[in-house]
């Protein structure tokens, strides 16, 4: 048996060592030279994991997902990981990505040492994916179902520059069970209007739509093109992201493998208006699925999304909210729907001066977690309801911009940021 410890202790793979032919410690921090020859004398091959040349969005998944990465494609037996760490390979495992038949375990180490007063996200994105990673330990195996029919909804509004690169994407998807609905969302001026007639000429390898709609904003159009869809799955991708050639065929056998309700794409950034190419440095999202408490800080559920029909209109789609994808799978996740997260970027995910939401006031943003806190609160008794909304305004204001931050260390920050949360919920009251 080929067994692999991530990060361990290496004292413990040399005791495994004597007892298992194979047996391979891969680190994302060079051994010292003792302890590196104490290895190699007792069999055990150190494996330096391959620097990274993304930055995970989550930062506690950093090194996680370079070990998840390193090895991929190993072919090892046995895998064990310490603690959060183990996220990203339970999750490709779980989707039929990757370690199929293979064995994980998690070895969770005693903290010891005071509790401090304040947890920094990192620190509650750790405590958030240690339990995560019990949930999928503990997940028994799926009989899994067939691969469905996908239908790929784009929603699209007057601008003509970028919908090019996402078709031609799609035309490249390695999975051919779908159809492409181009949900226009009331574009009147003459070049929108030219370019979707244009689009309707084109041959294309999967069956292909315009769906003309009045204007009533991004949540109303992809509901309306929801209910046009043909398909028992819906893939929502905006007219902007730009899929990887693998984007349908991961979320449709994560899908069926997992026997899930969503399946959501992790995303690689980019910049500009013309094609993506990779950069050292760039970006990544990586999904959580049902992200439990982490939800209410950030929008970790997941973005682009593989929904089952009847699970999508069970919920009542989209609402006309400002952060409409990260609410309605927070509501999706709050009542129990079964979300599973791609450990890998699937599409890329542009960003421009103009786009929606980084063109959008950092007031603007602030407000649009009100719909999010609110949903939690709901879950909680009446004299507690009002903790979401300081919770998430506490990691909100700490996550401003740094013209916007509040003065002063940590701990004066937090004093600050205690006493304004403090006025502002006097004034709710």
């Amino acid at each position: 048996m080929a067994v692999a410890l991530l990060d361990a202790d290496p004292a413990r793979a040399v005791a495994l060592a004597r007892s298992e032919r194979h047996v391979s410690l891969v680190v994302t921090q060079p051994l010292d030279a003792d302890r590196a020859a104490t290895c190699r004398a007792a069999g055990v091959q150190v494996v330096d994991a391959p620097e990274l040349d993304v930055k995970p969005v989550s930062r506690w998944l950093t090194d996680g997902y370079r070990l998840y990465r390193a090895v991929h494609d190993a072919g090892y037996d046995r895998l064990v990981f310490q603690g959060h760490d183990a996220y990203c390979a339970l999750r490709a495992r779980q989707l039929g990505v990757a370690f199929a038949g293979a064995e994980i375990a998690v070895e969770h180490a005693d903290e010891k040492g005071e509790r401090p007063d304040f947890l920094p996200l990192d620190r509650v994105g750790e405590l958030v994916t240690e339990h995560i990673v019990q949930n999928l330990l503990n997940e028994q195996p799926s009989a899994g179902r067939e691969p469905p029919n996908v239908s790929v909804v784009v929603a699209f509004h007057e601008r003509t520059n970028y919908l090019d690169q996402c078709l031609d994407a799609l035309t490249r998807q390695t999975y051919s069970a779908l159809e492409v609905v181009v949900a226009d969302d009331g574009s009147t001026s003459r070049a929108a209007v030219g370019y979707l007639s244009e689009l309707e000429s084109r041959q294309y390898p999967w069956p292909f739509r315009v769906l003309r709609l009045p204007r009533g904003g991004v949540a109303a159009t992809r509901n309306r093109a929801a209910e046009a869809a043909s398909h028992e799955t819906l893939l929502f991708v905006d007219d902007d992201d730009v899929p990887y050639d693998t984007l349908v065929e991961v979320l449709a056998r994560g899908w069926a493998v997992a026997d899930v309700d969503v399946v959501a794409a992790g995303s690689r950034v980019f910049r500009g208006e013309g094609a993506p190419s990779p950069a050292p440095g760039d970006k990544i999202t990586i999904s959580f699925g049902n992200a439990r408490e982490l939800g209410l800080l950030g929008n970790h559920f997941g973005t682009s999304c593989l929904w089952s029909r009847g699970t999508f209109d069970r919920l009542g789609g989209y609402r006309d909210v400002f952060y409409e994808d990260w609410e309605v799978l927070a509501r999706a996740s709050l009542r129990g729907v079964r979300i599973a997260g791609s450990p890998d970027p699937l599409y890329w995910y542009r960003i421009t001066a103009g786009s929606r939401f980084s063109g959008a006031s950092q007031a603007k943003r602030e407000t649009g977690r009100a719909p999010i806190a609110e949903l939690y609160g709901s879950r909680l008794p009446d004299d507690m309801r009002l903790l979401p909304y300081l919770t998430a305004g506490a990691y909100a204001e700490l996550d401003r911009p740094s013209q916007h931050a509040l003065p002063g260390g940590p701990r004066a920050r937090m004093a600050a940021l205690r006493q304004r949360l403090g006025a502002q919920l006097r004034r709710r009251s």
